[in-house]
Order: C-alpha cells, then sequence, then structure tokens
C-alpha cells in the first residue's frame, strides 16, 4: 500500500490516480488541474472498471496539454460542440462552418445546449427536431441540423466522451423533404424570354445563363481571364460568394471555388460569345465615362455601372420582372440552370455531357435531378430499337 501510495504522489499534474472505491463496484481516478485563475484543484472521474477510468485520464491529460480542460464527466453539449467546431472540423469550407454555428446556436443550443454530453439522448434530440418543425424550419434544415449532431455526436465517441450516437438515423424520425417543382422554359417561351430581355439592364448575362447552364454563382464570378474568344470555350472555375458570418452587416463578397470543388470548360454557341463580347463593350463605355470611377478589380464579365459586382438580390428583382412578363411568375433564376440541362437531353446529349457542362460531381446527381429527361430519351431508345427490330423483321420477310 505504501509503495503505491508513493506512486501516486510521484504523478504529475493531471496524471491522476486510480483506486477502486469501498463499493467494490466504481472505480474512481483523482487528478489536479490548474483553473482559468490559476488555481489548483482536484475532481475525479468515475468508470465500472480500471480501465475506462484509465482512458478518461489519459483523454483528460491530453486535453490539457492542447490547451482543453474537457472533462467528459461533466462536460456540456455546447462545450463539447465548442470544442468540436474549432478543432475537428479542418476540412470544410468557412461558409458551411457558420452554417454549421448558426444552426446549433438557434435550434440545438436553447434545448440541449446545458445538458450534460453524456446524458444527451435520442429522445432528447429528437426533441430539437420535431421542437424545429413545429416552429416553422423546414423540412432540409432539420435535416441539415440532425446531420451536424450526428457528425459532432460520432466525433465525441472517436475521443471517448460518448460510447454511443443519440442521432443515430434509425432512432431519429425527419420531416419528409418535398422537392420543389422546377419550372423550365421550353417551346415558344424560349423565343418569349429572349425577345423580353432584348434591351433589358441583364441582358447579356442572362441570356449566358440560359445557354450555358453555369449556377448563379458562377455566372456572377465569371473573369474575362477565363473567357477565350479564340477557342470559343468558357473555363468555370470559381463563383462569388459571401465570406462572413451569416447575418453580419459588413458581409464581404470574394471569389471562391466552385460548389463542388470541379472545375470544368464549356463549349457554348457562338451566340452566346457575341453576347460577351456586347458585354465587354458596355464594359469599355462605362469605364470611358467613368474614367477612376470604373473599378473593376476582380476583373468580372459582368458588373454594375461602376465595375462592382452585381448583387444576387439585384439580379433576382430583374429576372422577376421577365418571367412575369411572359407568363411564368414562379421561375427561379435556377431554373435557367434547369432549362438548359432539360433542352440538352432534348437535343440529344448524353448523361455524361449533360453532367460535365452542369459541374456535377457525379452522374447520379443528373440522372436524379433530370429523371424525367431520362425517361424521355429512354422511351425514345426504345423506340429507335422498334424501328430497327421492324426492319430486320421487313428485310427478312423480303429474303
Amino acid at each position: 500500500m505504501a509503495k503505491k501510495a508513493a506512486e501516486a504522489k510521484r504523478r504529475g499534474n493531471n496524471e491522476g490516480s486510480i483506486r477502486l472505491r469501498k463499493d467494490g463496484k466504481t472505480w474512481e481516478g483523482l487528478y489536479t488541474y490548474i483553473d482559468k485563475n490559476n488555481v489548483k484543484k482536484r475532481r475525479s472521474v468515475y468508470g465500472k472498471s480500471e480501465q475506462e477510468v484509465r482512458d478518461k485520464l489519459t483523454l483528460i491529460r491530453a486535453d490539457t496539454i492542447n490547451g482543453d480542460n474537457l472533462d467528459p464527466d461533466t462536460i456540456t453539449l455546447r462545450q463539447w460542440a465548442d470544442y468540436w467546431l474549432e478543432n475537428n472540423l479542418i476540412d470544410i469550407r468557412q461558409s458551411t462552418r457558420y452554417q454549421y454555428e448558426q444552426n446549433l446556436r438557434l435550434y440545438v443550443y436553447p434545448v440541449i445546449g446545458k445538458d450534460r454530453l453524456q446524458e444527451i439522448t435520442s429522445p432528447m434530440v429528437q426533441k430539437v427536431i420535431s421542437k424545429m418543425y413545429a416552429d416553422g424550419r423546414s423540412a432540409k434544415t432539420c435535416k441539415n441540423t440532425w446531420s451536424i449532431l450526428h457528425h459532432m455526436f460520432d466525433d465525441a465517441i472517436v475521443s471517448k466522451y460518448r460510447k454511443d450516437n443519440p442521432a443515430f438515423r434509425k432512432c431519429i424520425k425527419l420531416p419528409k423533404i418535398v422537392k420543389k417543382e422546377m419550372q423550365v422554359i421550353s417551346g415558344a417561351d424560349y423565343a418569349s424570354f429572349i425577345a423580353e430581355i432584348k434591351g433589358k439592364r441583364y441582358e447579356n448575362l442572362f441570356y449566358v445563363a440560359l445557354f450555358t447552364g453555369m449556377r448563379e454563382g458562377e455566372i456572377l464570378g465569371l473573369t474575362w481571364d477565363c473567357v477565350d474568344f479564340k477557342e470559343n470555350v468558357i473555363t468555370i472555375n470559381k463563383q462569388l460568394k459571401r465570406d462572413s458570418k451569416i447575418g453580419e452587416v459588413n458581409s464581404q463578397y470574394v471569389l471562391a471555388d466552385t460548389k463542388t470543388g470541379n472545375h470544368r470548360k464549356v463549349f457554348p454557341d457562338e451566340s452566346v460569345f457575341s453576347a460577351l463580347k456586347n458585354e465587354k463593350a458596355r464594359q469599355s463605355e462605362y469605364r470611358l465615362k467613368l474614367g477612376r470611377d470604373f473599378n473593376n478589380e476582380k476583373n468580372l464579365v459582368f458588373t454594375d455601372e461602376y465595375g462592382h459586382f452585381i448583387n444576387g438580390r439585384t439580379l433576382l428583382k430583374a429576372f422577376k420582372k421577365i418571367v412575369e412578363a411572359i407568363g411564368l411568375p414562379g421561375m427561379r433564376f435556377h431554373d435557367l440552370r434547369h432549362s438548359y440541362a432539360t433542352q440538352a437531353f432534348a437535343n440529344g446529349d448524353s448523361v455524361s455531357e449533360v453532367q460535365h457542362n452542369l459541374g456535377h460531381t457525379q452522374a447520379a446527381t443528373t440522372l436524379n435531378v433530370y429523371a424525367h429527361c431520362t425517361e424521355d430519351m429512354q422511351r425514345e431508345s426504345g423506340q429507335r430499337m422498334g424501328d430497327f427490330i421492324k426492319s430486320l423483321q421487313a428485310d427478312s420477310k423480303a429474303l
């Protein structure tokens, strides 16, 4: 006993000592730590086995070395979330991190933020999701919040702060996501749309969007160095996006990587390059008129009169006027992309060709979004095969 006591005394700060309590069932680990006021304190952790307690002490010692005093027995969900956001999310976009922070702050912390991490149960997670939906949050927002919690609890298991994941999918009921029905330009609407944008402020932008399938951020972030007039090719390698915490007044817009991180080249019709040339001439007029007051520092293809980027809300407002005038009031700007893809399939483009031009990472995404188009293609394919079979039958009879 004296030898064990001596060994315990020789252990360093946070290294701790382990003993079996008087009840003969519970193991206790004692450790010391320095609080924020530089005061030395002692604390205990408990477990059903000596190894469980030893693992907890090892984790505490590692966290203390890294500057984090996270006690597995007392840490709250919010404390773990703060640590997780800061240290575990090293490979996500800054905007995604902000979205995680907002979802946790608005929907999770008010319900279970103060509860101990180890005591969070599946019904408690379900309460978060159910309250969100009852409060009018969309099914997609509910699913995104659940996904954040699932990821966060998985990492807590790896870090030995939990033994299970209370957000396990089979334990949580999520509201069904109803996809918004796309509204596309087709048939005579093409002529009406082109006629309506003629001479309007964003005529060239709308035309390029309709016949390239570029995302809004991609077309607003398109730069002149990515437009090759000699080879008639456009390189899509970035997007214009807000790089600031959601809700902040002084939001900064920057050129960032594309949504999927994929870069691609598209080879649109010559009329698209004519529209781009018209836009270049328009910029030259503004530059001559305004002189130094015209400043297109990002070298953007589509700008306002002063060379600055075009705000998405301003663009949408102008777009709504166009589609309302041609009898398509419910149409979104993103539906220009859907219109392009639908027409591409109608023209006979393959799934891989449309996938590339849209910048989808996987063909499955293209197939899922445009299932109605691919079904038509399959039907036409069956008809062509039927015609071929009939020709064979006719030839065999002739013999």
